[in-house]
């Protein structure tokens, strides 16, 4: 059952405004969860909306930089892009040389 005066147990961080909206609670057939759904059921209808725009801005902005762990998972895939490109092209000059 979620915290008393709260319809689901990820409302109960909605007063201090670190909940994460139901995607599903404002659908025609609402959250299959109820009340044991860990996002929040008192967020309004649009919020993930103005929510994603917010951040939107805020990153075009250069108001917030990303996550140092970010980039270095950035830096670690674009590494593994460049051996395995690397790789293709060792294999197709080696076909090359065949024919």
């Amino acid at each position: 059952e979620p915290p008393p005066n709260t319809p689901s147990h990820g409302s109960a961080l909605h007063a201090d405004g670190d909940c994460k909206p139901c995607a599903w609670f404002w659908k025609p057939g609402g959250c299959s969860n109820g009340q044991d759904c860990l996002h929040c059921h008192v967020c309004p209808k649009d919020e993930i909306k103005a929510r994603k725009k917010s951040k939107s801005t805020i990153m075009r902005l250069g108001l917030v930089t990303p996550k140092p762990e970010t980039e270095q998972k950035a830096a670690e895939i674009l590494a593994m892009s460049m051996v395995s490109l690397k790789l293709e092209e060792d294999q197709a000059q080696k076909q090359a040389d065949l024919e």
